[in-house]
């Protein structure tokens, strides 16, 4: 059975994935699971064309609705993103931060690698989006590649643990705190 590693309060666990929910499985699921994925696939539909919709100026009146006149417009964006939307698959606009401190770091140190990788390339003055970083990462995250800036965020936040312990070292922190 593959496992997943995750991180609970800081701690590292592997998560044994049922057959079921790996790539290419032909076992068929149950009404509560495909339920809960066409949920979670309608909510990251959502999301994602709420905030283009919040991006692009004057789409959204002051309460945040869109404007009548451009619902057909933006329903057929929605049906061309539902129809090409991959789960798992970061595209631009960055989406949330990963809430796996591992994930969240190595993501951090692919980004900032990135951005000096295209400055080494094309210089500091040509001036690359969010948008195009957050797709290169993505990119790069979907890769083997990323375990070795995996390791590397393990290894950071050891230290940046580490170093808190030391800091922490005689001083009256309050139970509760501990």
């Amino acid at each position: 059975m593959p496992s997943d590693n995750i991180t609970i309060c800081g701690r590292g666990f592997d998560i044994p994935v049922p057959d079921r929910y790996t790539a290419g499985s032909t076992i068929e699921l149950t009404e509560g699971e495909a339920s809960s994925i066409r949920q979670t696939f309608c909510e990251n539909i959502r999301n994602n064309i709420a905030a283009r919709m919040k991006k692009d100026n004057g789409a959204v009146n002051e309460a945040g609705a869109l404007h009548e006149e451009l619902v057909e417009e933006w329903q057929t964006k929605v049906n061309e993103y539902a129809e090409s939307y991959q789960f798992g698959v970061r595209t631009g606009g960055g989406g949330r931060t990963p809430a796996d401190p591992v994930e969240r770091e190595t993501l951090k140190i692919v980004k900032d690698k990135i951005r000096e990788k295209l400055v080494r390339l094309f210089g500091a003055k040509h001036g690359h989006t969010t948008e195009q970083v957050n797709e290169l990462a993505a990119q790069l995250m979907a890769t083997d590649r990323a375990d070795v800036y995996r390791t590397l965020a393990k290894q950071r936040i050891a230290q940046l643990n580490e170093a808190a312990d030391i800091e922490l070292t005689g001083m009256d922190v309050p139970a509760e705190a501990a």
